[in-house]
């Protein structure tokens, strides 16, 4: 019986980013030699006698860009509502640019441009006269700025338009503007993907690319786990209110155990095989933690983990039992599978 056997790998998209992984490792090791912009240091808040956010730390180097990622419920919002003062922690400290966040808040949050969920901007207004109103409200911003931040998010061609005939993704970029008026050293966005097309979300990732290649940071809030992993140069995962996971993006999803899909003309046959072969673990269990479009593209296939080189070794054996092997799939790991694992798997990742 001949065997067909398609040997595929799902690619990290990574690949696909605006900016090249010389570039991205270039500002990580930068970084790496400077102080922390942004630390947090056992941070807890507990709401009448309930601990919503336990005992949490982490810093945010210069010029990195950060993704902060949980399920829904998890406490995202929560704490980045803490590390701009707009609720006070029950304990522990947050410093921005070496300056306690709790003791002076202004000392420290004039480092600080940030978006907690949605910008509201007066739509009857234009785009420049809502940026006007918030320069005001801070000392040395001029028309000189304002242009410039403009220009910075892409809006310097109808900055003159009143903000009520934006797209949303036009309404996100002005609000991003507002935030980065201040000239801050570290940028702050909760969700800013929400509710864009894919073309905004490239245009999203690109400028936020371009602002950590000129040094700042920043510092992402995401349930695009795809996105975070095109963007993030590291990533910490919260759960539950305590934060299960902090490390580098890639070194993270490289330590996570890639999956093996089989498809074979007997199903039953193919089963019986891979659970009597030592080398490989059927992994039935596993089948939330991938890709919907992949388990979509080969019905009925067969979750393992098995290592690649034993693979060809696998597929023989096969043949000689005269089982015909349809497809062998390597579904290399990536921030969703790793997040999902780590998490439980069954809840949203958006949310606070």
């Amino acid at each position: 019986m001949q065997t067909d056997v398609k040997a595929r790998d799902i690619s990290d998209k990574a690949s696909n980013s605006s900016e090249t992984e010389r570039e991205r490792a270039n500002r990580a090791n930068r970084s790496r030699l400077e102080p922390p912009v942004l630390s947090v240091e056992h941070l807890s808040k507990s709401i009448r006698g309930r601990k919503i956010i336990d005992d949490i730390s982490f810093d945010v180097r210069a010029g990195e860009i950060y993704g902060f990622l949980g399920p829904n419920g998890s406490g995202k919002t929560t704490t980045i509502r803490m590390l701009v003062d707009l609720i006070k922690p029950t304990s522990g400290r947050v410093f921005v640019c070496g300056e306690d966040v709790n003791k002076h808040p202004e000392r420290a949050l004039r480092h600080v441009g940030c978006i907690v969920e949605n910008p509201e901007m007066y739509g009857y207004m234009t785009g420049w006269e809502n940026l006007d109103l918030f320069a005001r409200m801070q000392e040395g911003i001029g028309d000189t700025r304002i242009e410039e931040v403009a220009r910075i998010v892409r809006l310097d061609a109808r900055i003159h338009d009143k903000v009520k005939t934006y797209s949303l993704g036009m309404r996100q970029r002005l609000g991003i503007a507002q935030a980065l008026l201040g000239a801050p050293k570290l940028l702050i966005l909760d969700e800013p993907t929400n509710g864009l097309d894919p073309k905004g979300i490239k245009e999203l990732r690109a400028f936020i690319a371009e602002l950590a290649a000129e040094g700042m940071s920043v510092f992402v809030s995401s349930h695009l786990l795809s996105e975070i992993q095109l963007l993030c140069d590291r990533v910490a995962i919260i759960d539950g209110g305590r934060v299960i996971a902090v490390g580098d993006v890639h070194e993270m999803i490289a330590q996570a155990e890639a999956h093996t899909l089989w498809l074979f003309e007997d199903p039953e046959a193919g089963r019986r095989l891979l659970s009597d072969d030592p080398r490989v673990d059927v992994a039935d269990q596993d089948r939330a933690l991938l890709d919907e479009s992949v388990l979509l593209a080969l019905p009925g296939a067969i979750p393992t983990r098995v290592s690649q080189a034993d693979i060809p070794a696998v597929v023989a054996r096969c043949a000689a039992a005269g089982v015909g092997v349809l497809a062998v799939q390597r579904v290399v790991p990536t921030l969703e599978s790793l997040f999902l694992s780590l998490t439980g798997g069954g809840r949203d990742a958006s949310g606070s």
